[in-house]
């Protein structure tokens, strides 16, 4: 009866936040079709050189949602959201500056030339300028679900990304605003998902209170440490993609790049429900570990591996036969090296799939039950330590063929570490 019980909630938490993830991970598709559409392979492009730094800026605020909110759930102190505030404030800041002032250079650095500098840039200054709205979005988003309400979570994340799609077509297609009406689109996305979450923060105002006392190092340090993994998991992609970009742009040109940002941009819709399962559990397990209640955390963990299992199964399926099909969306032009790099590239990648999800989970669940160092290596070892020097050798003796397949290699062996680091928590839960 037990075991009903908590898979129900389970079930319950993690279905509203794939929700919302899958939400949010459509308008980068979005994005990304409306910008082929209107600025063809050369957008497309861009748009992928815009990826890293864009990465460190998501991270920033997953870190600061994440580990603020996991604070407050095993605390439940009303004062951690204030001090998550005033670090969201600044941060926020500093890449409004940095977008302002650096776009251009930012883009040159991360490999764009010619037409893609000028677009890569532009994209970058207007979304870095709204900088503190996605910092708020998230925090905010984050807290509520753990303050009890993931419904409306969710429903303030895809309310947010189904206006950005609308405003996507009509400032892309309808105005013919090109990679600029994308940025455009984008920025306003968390206005919509701030207005819908602001009903529960008028009603928890005890939780809720933007100003209340100074800035706390010691809780500061806690909150990063918490979430210091999701940091870390986007701030690596952002690695990844760029260090991808750079290779890929030897080996095939901005075609292979092009290609590059279908493969991963498709991918992002799968890691995102990774993403959401593994965030309905957090605030589960965060709770449970915090009573002391260790035979229901390893039922939501068990719960939660299994459903990305199944995840996965289903979408390595369905990529093996229309991998066609789904690069030709955003293929508009029929290009035929476009579409045979990025089919080849797609079946390959997705591999990878198998294992990032289980690895995905192990760092948000050890983070969830107070394992920041663990969690903190998962994510450096997956997003880094393994992943370049993979990319690097099998690049340089398999081609392309040996890039898409360097992320299976390098989850696969993160792997083993995260079983440890599961293994060692559960032999001695309370250390």
């Amino acid at each position: 009866m037990k075991g009903k019980v908590v898979f129900g909630e389970f079930a319950r938490y993690a279905f509203f936040n794939v929700a919302g993830m899958l939400g949010i991970s459509c308008y980068v598709i979005a994005d990304t079709f409306f910008v082929a559409l209107g600025a063809g392979k050369e957008g497309l492009a861009a748009l992928n050189f815009a990826f890293p730094p864009w990465y460190l800026m998501n991270g920033m605020t997953m870190m600061l949602g994440v580990g603020g909110a996991a604070r407050y759930s095993i605390s439940k102190s009303p004062g951690v959201f204030a001090q998550t505030f005033y670090l969201a404030v600044i941060l926020g800041a500093a890449f409004s500056f940095a977008g302002l002032f650096l776009s251009s250079d930012i883009a040159a650095f991360m490999g764009a030339s010619g037409e893609c500098l000028a677009m890569t840039s532009v994209y970058l200054k207007i979304l870095f300028a709204a900088a503190p709205l996605f910092f708020l979005q998230t925090i905010l988003v984050f807290f509520v679900r753990n303050d009890g309400n993931p419904g409306l979570s969710m429903a303030a994340m895809v309310s947010g990304s189904f206006a950005n799609i609308f405003l996507d077509w009509l400032f892309i297609v309808v105005f013919g605003w090109g990679i600029a009406g994308a940025a455009f689109a984008t920025i306003i996305s968390p206005v919509t998902s701030i207005f819908i979450l602001r009903s529960h923060v008028a009603r928890r105002r005890g939780v809720f209170r933007f100003f209340n006392g100074r800035m706390d190092l010691r809780r500061t340090m806690d909150v990063f440490s918490l979430g210091f993994y999701s940091l870390l998991n986007d701030a690596a992609s952002g690695i990844c993609v760029l260090a991808f970009n750079l290779i890929v742009l030897k080996m095939a040109g901005n075609t292979g790049v092009a290609a590059y940002g279908i493969i991963a941009n498709t991918a992002i819709v799968v890691t995102s429900v990774f993403n959401g399962i593994a965030q309905g559990l957090q605030p589960l397990a965060s709770d449970r570990f915090g009573r002391g209640e260790i035979g229901e955390v390893r039922l939501l963990l068990r719960y939660a591996a299994g459903l990305v299992v199944i995840v996965f199964a289903a979408v390595y399926l369905s990529v093996l036969f229309f991998a066609g099909p789904l690069v030709a969306v955003y293929n508009s032009s029929g290009d035929p090296s476009l579409a045979l790099i990025a089919e080849n590239g797609m079946r390959l990648y997705f591999l990878s799939l198998a294992f990032s999800g289980l690895n995905v989970l192990a760092s948000v669940f050890l983070g969830a039950v107070d394992r920041g160092g663990p969690a903190f290596a998962v994510s450096f070892v997956k997003g880094i330590v393994v992943i370049l020097p993979s990319l690097f050798i099998l690049g340089r003796f398999f081609g392309l063929n040996g890039v898409w397949l360097a992320p299976s290699v390098s989850e696969l062996l993160t792997l083993g570490l995260s079983a440890f680091f599961v293994r060692r928590f559960f032999a001695d839960p309370g250390r």
